[in-house]
């Protein structure tokens, strides 16, 4: 007589259909399984959770773009940054003049028009020779003619004239024609140019012959 426990035992209908049915459920719970995988996985890629995922109907902040604009000034600049820059600074100064008394050698703007505005003197010669500049390194020596000549310019104040870029004398001459030192007249001679200005105008006054 076989063993109840005899896994060679014909099975009978209660058994064969116990079998059955458990086999089913285990495939069941498989296929059950595999539906939350997949149902999980649809959820983070379309909602996420915990600030992941959500690429497809997730809502997701917007990052502006703002384009680049290398002129513009941030809203809290470091200090000078889209500041006026201090007294004697070359932003302060306008017209096409400016890159004439910046430029190291003058030779090749002689003859040709000079405009500045709100430049320093920087120093009197006499009553017709001074020195114009933002700084002391980048200066040019101005001679008053005509009717500008009678303007009285004194050091330190601010000036808008216009005139004519001319060839510089030599040092001798310049000497004894503006009063210059050694150190102005070797100095001129170097840069090769001077301005002859017929209109000036002291802003400190408000007002000058032009």
């Amino acid at each position: 007589m076989a063993s109840p426990n005899d896994p060679n035992k014909p099975l009978g209908d209660r058994d064969k259909v116990s079998r059955e049915v458990g086999a089913h459920v285990g495939y069941g719970w498989i296929w059950v399984s595999i539906a939350i995988i997949i149902i999980l996985v649809i959820w983070f890629e379309g909602f996420g959770w915990g600030g992941y995922g959500g690429w497809w109907w997730g809502s997701h902040p917007h990052t502006a773009v703002v384009p680049h604009n290398e002129n513009a000034i941030p809203a809290n600049p470091p200090p000078g940054i889209g500041q006026p820059e201090a007294g004697g600074s070359h932003a302060a100064l306008g017209g096409d003049g400016v890159q004439i008394l910046t430029a190291a050698d003058k030779h090749h703007f002689i003859k040709q028009p000079f405009v500045i505005r709100h430049v320093p003197v920087q120093k009197v010669n006499n009553d017709r020779a001074f020195w114009i500049g933002a700084n002391n390194s980048d200066t040019m020596l101005v001679v008053l003619t005509g009717n500008a000549a009678s303007n009285k310019i004194q050091q330190g104040e601010r000036v808008n004239l216009s005139g004519r870029v001319s060839r510089a004398p030599s040092a001798d001459q310049a000497k004894r024609m503006w009063s210059l030192s050694d150190e102005e007249a070797k100095r001129l001679e170097q840069q090769g140019a001077f301005v002859q200005a017929t209109q000036v105008q002291t802003e400190q006054a408000g007002s000058g012959q032009q």
